[in-house]
């Protein structure tokens, strides 16, 4: 979600922000970042683009929304089988993460990451020059 208001930041386009997804959506809010985004498109800009441009425009906030729905969920599905078994095989956890639409393999490494700079995650069993967990090795995600 950072990345995308930091593009519309970059192009000065409106950036709304109406809530984190998952499974605490209330408990998570609608701040980013401890700040909340209502900007909307300038309607005269949105009307000025010809009808192929604004097909596009739409298209692609369209596919992003998506991507940013399927990408909570698949993140709150991941989170939620870690807190149920505070151990899971990463090929478990991967399997999870790809059973929604637009996610994929390098999301699930991101929030691994993200959760064990946070303190959340330990991963056990890999190799002593390994960076991040690899499926087929027995790697194991471990919530703290």
């Amino acid at each position: 979600m950072r990345d995308i208001r930091d593009q519309c930041r970059k192009a000065d386009v409106a950036f709304f922000f109406k809530q984190w997804g998952g499974f605490r959506k209330k408990q998570a809010g609608r701040r980013l970042d401890g700040k909340t985004y209502d900007a909307f498109p300038d309607y005269a800009m949105v009307q000025s683009l010809d009808g192929e441009h604004r097909l596009l425009l739409l298209r692609e906030v369209e596919t992003e929304f998506l991507r940013e729905r399927y990408l909570a969920k698949a993140r709150g599905l991941v989170l939620h089988a870690l807190e149920s078994k505070h151990r899971l095989l990463y090929d478990d956890a991967w399997i999870t993460a790809l059973s929604e639409p637009m996610s994929w393999e390098s999301d699930l490494k991101q929030w691994i990451e993200e959760w064990k700079d946070e303190g959340k995650l330990s991963v056990f069993g890999m190799k002593p020059h390994q960076r991040v967990p690899h499926r087929g090795e027995q790697n194991y995600l471990i919530l703290k």
